[in-house]
């Protein structure tokens, strides 16, 4: 039971900040300014492609170091 509730722990979390990220790039890009969404060419993506790109950064940054091949682009 405690192996689940981290489990659901850590997928929440990796959820949260997954859409953060991915606020933080579609408000960027409504700007006008450069970001991972036109860096990755995800501008005109679906949905659930910016999502999972975004999972994929939050998962990586979480377990790892990361910052490979997602990165940000503005201050």
């Amino acid at each position: 039971m405690n192996l689940a509730k981290l489990l659901f722990t850590i997928l929440y979390f990796l959820h949260i900040y997954s859409c953060l990220w991915y606020f933080i790039g579609s408000y960027a890009n409504d700007v006008g300014m450069v970001n991972w969404l036109d860096n990755r060419h995800l501008s005109e993506a679906s949905y659930e492609v910016k999502y999972l790109e975004a999972f994929y950064f939050s998962t990586v940054t979480m377990i790892s170091v990361g910052y490979g091949d997602i990165v940000p682009l503005s201050n």
